[in-house]
């Protein structure tokens, strides 16, 4: 216990020791005077772009404010149906002075984010690229600050820090003070080394050619650290790379705290996996979760060091927020301790293991930190098989080989007398269609949920109108009037909320008495639906945001075509 507590010490020591450098390399830092040059070289700003944050328009705009002279805006997505797409259309009609472009990549690796600015890189017209995430925000003269280093040949790559906006929610609120007391002074000291490598995706700026050079981020798709292996293979060329004294703003939305935990625990692995000695040496930042730990092993030691590393700690959080004029911020300064707590844990997951939960995929990292699916776990091993038996008992078959299609389809016949709005009717007895979910193509419930709602409707009315087409076209299927779907999952907001949306979707709820067998029949598919969940979308059933209940969604083959037919693209 002796030496545990000795070495506790020495670590809480050093821990505070770091925060005064760390308080004197910002002051520094911010105290440093801006780059002051004429220096203006035309400049394609790169935008990759997957689904819709809040506010996202808004961001867009202020890189449509630039006060600077030559420069056009590439966006780009990877899904054709993206809902971002009609936000860049709105940005398009409303900004016809700003040369705004749109485009649909193709997947070039495991990355879809490198595959987007692979395309937007080869699009581009000027010598100069700014890449920039879609949750960042500018001031007007952003890239007169950030193009300007470049000036010097020597440096090859311009990249800024940030300071968070986040929502008045506890995650996200957790994850400001973690970005903004914590990464933003660790970047400024790292960025002190001469041989440094980094690249934050808030910015980077750098000349096409030495993109051109290292061969693209054609080099870099298969890495989930892009923004890193962007500056690592920039610096192999010889360039330096260059830390702006510019600072935009992060905007942080809103997500549930196991979300946001599950978030930095792929960013620890994958910080680890890029810099091994680099991670390991984080320990020294743990001032709060070091000096408990002295307390539980030595406590008259620890109530020695707790006082003193809490004060040290808690002044340079005040102060930093200070600098970056967060004084809404320091509101919830209290949050401090729990919040290194916090992280401390999730740096002791991230020292070991390397799968990683990226974009609603469960993907694993090689040692050099490139990605790829990871194998079937043994839920999948086990479900995936009785999946496919029991559709092939009920006879469901794939009408298209679409991605994009969440929908299988069995032919089955009614079991009463059915009569719709429209005036269509059938009886018991004659032929119906049945329509089946593809478990693996429904989009995942990764991040917020209004994003996941966005992408599903979107890619469900893709969907219906493949339907559309294969009924209209399929000679076998002209008798049929009728298309029916059960509802095995509920909104927790209730059956009103699914009728709301049936009936946007042109369906009518009809439901059957449900006997006793089929009460039965239910409860036991209740546990495959768990199963199915949980091997191919297990947000599902963490952010329990449905309930198990049956209801029978009915639409007529003429509602279909009428309302769905020519909408495929």
């Amino acid at each position: 216990m002796l030496i545990a507590a000795s070495v506790l010490l020495a670590l809480v020591f050093a821990s505070c020791i770091f925060w005064v450098i760390a308080w004197i390399s910002a002051w520094r830092f911010f105290r440093s005077s801006p780059v002051n040059t004429s220096f203006a070289p035309p400049v394609s700003i790169l935008k990759p772009v997957r689904g819709v944050d809040k506010n996202a328009y808004d961001n867009f705009v202020t890189f449509c404010e630039q006060h600077y002279q030559q420069f056009e805006i590439r966006f780009g997505v990877s899904d054709p149906d993206d809902p971002a797409i009609g936000i860049i259309q709105r940005l398009q009609a409303n900004f016809p002075q700003c040369a705004i472009h749109l485009h649909i990549a193709p997947e070039i690796g495991a990355n879809d984010k490198s595959s987007v600015l692979h395309e937007l890189a080869q699009r581009a017209v000027n010598p100069i690229l700014v890449i920039s995430d879609s949750d960042i925000r500018v001031t007007p003269q952003y890239l007169s600050a950030v193009v300007a280093p470049l000036e010097d040949p020597s440096i090859g790559l311009v990249t800024c820090l940030y300071r968070t906006r986040p929502e008045p929610r506890i995650a996200a609120i957790l994850h400001a003070i973690y970005l903004d007391t914590s990464f933003l002074p660790c970047a400024i000291i790292g960025s002190r080394r001469r041989d440094a490598i980094y690249g934050f995706g808030a910015t980077l700026a750098l000349r096409k050619a030495d993109l051109e050079r290292i061969g693209g981020y054609r080099a870099i798709a298969d890495y989930i650290a892009d923004d890193f292996q962007l500056g690592a293979h920039l610096a192999s060329l010889g360039l330096q790379l260059k830390l702006s004294r510019h600072v935009v703003s992060h905007m942080v939305y809103g997500s549930s705290l196991p979300e946001q935990l599950q978030r930095e625990l792929r960013w620890a692995r994958s910080l680890r996996t890029s810099t091994p000695w680099g991670y390991r040496g984080l320990v020294v930042i743990f001032t709060t979760p070091l000096s408990i730990a002295l307390l539980i092993v030595n406590p008259m030691l620890g109530l020695a060091a707790l006082p003193i590393a809490m004060l040290v700690r808690g002044m340079f959080g005040w102060w930093i927020l200070g600098k970056l004029n967060q004084h809404r911020l320091r509101r919830h300064l209290v949050w401090l301790p729990v919040r290194d707590c916090l992280w401390f844990m999730i740096w002791i997951g991230g020292l070991a293991g390397r799968r990683i939960i990226w974009r609603g995929r469960t993907m694993n990292m090689n040692k050099d930190g490139r990605v790829a699916p990871a194998p079937p776990t043994l839920l999948q091993t086990v479900i995936r098989p009785v999946d496919a038996w029991l559709r092939r008992r009920q006879g469901i078959f794939e009408f298209t080989h679409d991605s994009r299609c969440m929908l299988r389809l069995s032919r089955s016949s009614a079991d009463r007398d059915i009569r719709l709005s429209d005036g269509t009717q059938v009886q018991a007895g004659d032929p119906i269609l049945d329509i089946h979910f593809w478990n693996e193509q429904i989009p995942k419930m990764n991040g917020s949920m209004l994003k996941w709602a966005t992408s599903a409707r979107r890619q469900m009315e893709l969907s219906m109108a493949q339907l559309a087409e294969y009924v209209e076209s399929e000679k076998s299927l002209h008798n049929i009037q009728i298309v029916r779907a059960r509802a095995a999952l509920v909104p927790r907001r209730g059956v009103g909320q699914l009728q709301r949306i049936a009936g946007s979707l042109r369906f009518e709820m009809h439901d059957p008495n449900r006997g006793l067998l089929q009460r039965g029949h239910d409860f036991m598919e209740n546990f495959l639906l768990w199963g199915l969940l949980r091997a191919f979308n297990a947000g599902g059933l963490r952010k329990n945001q449905f309930i198990r209940e049956r209801h029978e969604l009915w639409i007529s083959r003429e509602t279909l075509i009428r309302n769905y037919t020519d909408k495929v693209h």
